[in-house]
């Protein structure tokens, strides 16, 4: 399956999620985190979009809503096709 340079590196900040100091899986990444950890611009919605895509390919998952900052925000995960794809393309020749 090929994606896109912008949706790898979506699926590699979701991959990623939150990670602590000891870099240890923290939480999973909401929607306005990966709007705002993206190396490029792009409106919430436009992402939003994207994530669809991905979640229809069975690369991403939306989960559960967490409170953060007193609203409730829904996070986003990879499945485990998406951790699969996410190391495929972090591999030289990958």
């Amino acid at each position: 399956m090929r994606i896109t340079r912008k949706q790898a590196e979506i699926l590699s900040l979701v991959c990623l999620g939150n990670r602590a100091e000891g870099h240890e899986l923290v939480s999973w990444i909401d929607m306005d985190q990966l709007v705002n950890r993206l190396s490029y611009e792009a409106s919430k919605q436009a992402i939003q979009c994207s994530i669809r895509v991905m979640e229809k390919r069975g690369l991403v998952a939306r989960g559960d809503q967490e409170l953060r900052g007193h609203r409730l925000r829904r996070v986003v995960r990879p499945t485990t096709l998406g951790v699969e794809m996410n190391q495929r393309q972090l591999t030289p020749g990958g």
